[in-house]
């Protein structure tokens, strides 16, 4: 998929929201659904959810009110907007059994992870950021098991209620493993991002997956946005805004980044 910005399109990239199954437009534990309500997007020529959009996904057929309301939120959203957003998806590690009968149903586009767009003349990298975390050995082996095409059709051919029994003891046993383990290697390796600039030859990454937001730059003037989980609770979500000024990190409790501030395209 060869996708570019330019003139007057305006992005904005998101992810982590974790929409839990019994989400509705005035109970939202993530606070995504509310900020979707009132607009707070729009303007906006392209949306980009690089993944976790849910807590779980267990398959298409099914249809639990976050999904409901997620759906009725982004139609909103799209009719506030001056002309029809594009809006994309990327798998994340929560909701990668999301398939073609939801992006058909809310008009959406599917990202490969991870995918390169040209963007106000430069390159840049998305991706849900969970590849990267190349340390932590135990979830890689995880992460290739459920991506594999045949573990996802053999567990789609299970019964409802026998997919969620599943992912919920899967939950379980990520939340209990986490617990045991050094936050270090949860986060990206830095050789990892090293490698993914060189062969992406892009010079920008926007990432989600980690939960700890913040911009980065490195030695070579390479720039890495992390995006943030949402949970308003504590006061924490946002959005990177993409358009020809420049980028912005921006969000329902202000800028989320340790910087801040504005970073034209050009110097990247």
């Amino acid at each position: 998929m060869k996708l570019s910005l330019a003139g007057s399109d305006t992005a904005v990239f998101l992810s982590d929201i974790h929409l839990p199954e019994t989400a509705a437009a005035d109970s939202d534990p993530s606070g995504f659904l509310p900020a979707l309500a009132h607009g707070l997007m729009v303007p906006c020529t392209h949306l980009f959810v690089l993944g976790d959009l849910f807590e779980f996904w267990a398959g298409d057929d099914l249809e639990p009110p976050g999904r409901l309301a997620f759906v009725a939120a982004l139609r909103a959203w799209r009719n506030r907007a001056a002309s029809a957003p594009r809006v994309f998806f990327m798998h994340g590690n929560r909701d990668l059994l999301l398939g073609s009968g939801f992006l058909a149903e809310v008009g959406a586009e599917l990202l490969p992870d991870p995918c390169a767009i040209e963007a106000f003349g430069i390159r840049v990298l998305l991706s849900h950021g969970d590849a990267w975390c190349t340390d932590d050995l135990d979830y890689q082996r995880f992460r290739s098991e459920v991506r594999d095409p045949g573990w996802q059709n053999r567990f789609l051919a299970l019964r409802p209620g026998e997919r969620l029994e599943s992912i919920h003891k899967m939950r379980s046993g990520s939340e209990a493993a986490k617990r045991g383990k050094p936050e270090a290697i949860m986060d990206v390796n830095s050789n990892a991002i090293r490698k993914a600039f060189e062969e992406s030859r892009t010079t920008v990454i926007i990432h989600g997956h980690t939960h700890r937001p913040s911009r980065h730059l490195d030695a070579a003037g390479n720039i890495r946005w992390v995006l943030p989980d949402w949970q308003a609770g504590k006061r924490r979500g946002g959005w990177l805004r993409l358009d020809r000024h420049g980028t912005r990190a921006e969000g329902p409790f202000g800028d989320w980044t340790q910087a801040g501030g504005w970073l034209s395209p050009q110097a990247g």
